[in-house]
């Protein structure tokens, strides 16, 4: 038998005459949270109909709606230099030469974007029947000596303006960690396809610890990331064609496989942001790769345990696994790529790699050769996991796939894991969407 506790008793009380009180006025209370209820779904309706975001318009495939959101605000963005960037770059895939020529001529004072800015107020004016040296004497004002000098040689070596292509670039998209680097330089074995890696480091410097825009008097000395396979020496990545990429980066991909030579080229920028900045068109085939989030906090784990204080380390899976979760509801959901979009369990293929490669180069039209499964051929790529890099030049392009045990993490990684319903939930639905 239970018996009731004082206070349970006291609330039995109390409730049963406030619902006897209640009871002829149910009808009118019944119609208010009616109500209630259907001015909270208006609210939400409100909310996914609002306007979309200019990213969200170039997720969506639709980079025209991001132009003409953009260049409703050009008079307001003037301080938001990023925005001010991503119209400058949509008017330019556009040829929307009128607001082209606006947000240059604002973004030019700003350091970040200035060399940018500088080469379309070249293409603008040579566009126009401008011959180069009077168009690159026109804004030598904002150049220093040398840069002029570097600029001039690599107009002449690299043209500015629309490259035009009929080749096919297949982007693998995901997260850090998700083996894009690998996977990067196995596609790029294949014949006819070239691998450029993480192709937005050509555009920037890095000294081992932060990265910021490309000083172009600087790519051989050493401060920008290098080819993988030449290092300074490279005759195709050369300080000239990232100068030029730098002023002008309009058709960004079919500029990088056309200076490779390839019919194919595969590219490891991963993150949507990148993907937008270098396409806003999203011209591409998109390979999402993906790992379980017990692999993918595994293999961020592995990269970071010895950098970061034990007792942070619970915040830091935390956020991964928020990036993680974002991205790849992202990739499943609003992304809309010309080419249509894969999904590669990449755990899966660690497995059974003949098969699941079998499957990718079906879907991708590629050639099914599977010797790439044993030895790669490394090109002019850049970036990518350091680690994976130094393993693969240590066994001489040689490699071996094989999954990671599950075993490696800590148990409180293991209890953090099972918290994260929504990364679950959103792993099984990648599965179900997978080769």
């Amino acid at each position: 038998m239970k018996i009731r506790s004082a206070s349970e008793n006291c609330w039995i009380n109390w409730v049963f005459p406030v619902k006897q009180l209640l009871y002829p006025y149910r009808k009118l209370l019944l119609r208010a949270i009616t109500s209630i209820n259907c001015q909270s779904r208006s609210m939400q309706t409100q909310t996914t109909d609002r306007r979309k975001t200019p990213f969200e318009e170039c997720v969506a495939g639709r980079a025209d709606c991001a132009l003409s959101v953009l260049s409703d605000r050009v008079e307001k963005l003037v301080d938001r230099p990023n925005m001010l960037a991503d119209l400058c770059s949509l008017s330019a895939h556009f040829d929307r030469i009128d607001i082209l020529e606006q947000s240059a001529s604002n973004l030019v004072r700003i350091p970040e974007f200035r060399l940018f800015a500088i080469g379309q107020k070249i293409r603008i004016a040579t566009d126009g029947g401008m011959p180069l040296e009077q168009a690159l004497a026109s804004v030598s004002h904002n150049l220093a000596p040398t840069e002029q000098a570097m600029i001039n040689a690599s107009l002449r070596k690299h043209p500015l303006g629309r490259k035009k292509s009929n080749q096919t670039h297949i982007a693998i998209c995901g997260v850090s960690f998700c083996g894009s680097t690998l996977l990067d330089r196995i596609l790029g074995s294949l014949r006819g396809i070239a691998s450029i890696g993480e192709s937005h480091w050509l555009t920037k410097s890095y000294d081992g610890q932060n990265q910021g825009a490309l000083d172009i008097l600087s790519v051989s000395r050493g401060s920008a990331p290098l080819c993988s396979r030449c290092g300074e020496a490279c005759s195709v990545l050369t300080p000239e064609f990232r100068t030029s990429l730098l002023l002008d980066p309009t058709d960004w991909y079919n500029k990088i496989g056309s200076q490779l030579g390839a019919n194919t080229l595969v590219s490891a920028d991963k993150n949507m942001p990148k993907l937008i900045r270098n396409d806003p068109l999203l011209r591409l085939n998109a390979l999402v790769v993906f790992k379980s989030p017990l692999q993918a906090w595994l293999s961020k784990y592995n990269k970071i345990k010895s950098d970061i204080e034990s007792s942070e380390l619970e915040g830091s899976f935390h956020n991964y696994m928020d990036v993680w979760v974002k991205a790849y509801r992202q990739f499943l959901g609003e992304f809309r790529p010309n080419g249509g979009k894969v999904f590669l369990n990449f755990d899966l293929f660690c497995k059974r790699p003949a098969e699941q490669f079998s499957k990718l180069a079906q879907t991708l039209r590629l050639q099914d050769d599977l010797n790439v499964l044993r030895h790669i051929s490394i090109g002019h790529a850049i970036g990518g996991n350091s680690r994976t890099i130094r393993a693969l030049r240590v066994s001489a392009f040689e490699i071996e796939i094989l999954p990671r045990s599950d075993d490696e993490l800590p148990s409180s990684h293991i209890d953090w894991l099972e918290e994260r319903v929504d990364a679950t939930e959103l792993y099984a639905e990648l599965c179900r969407n997978a080769l």
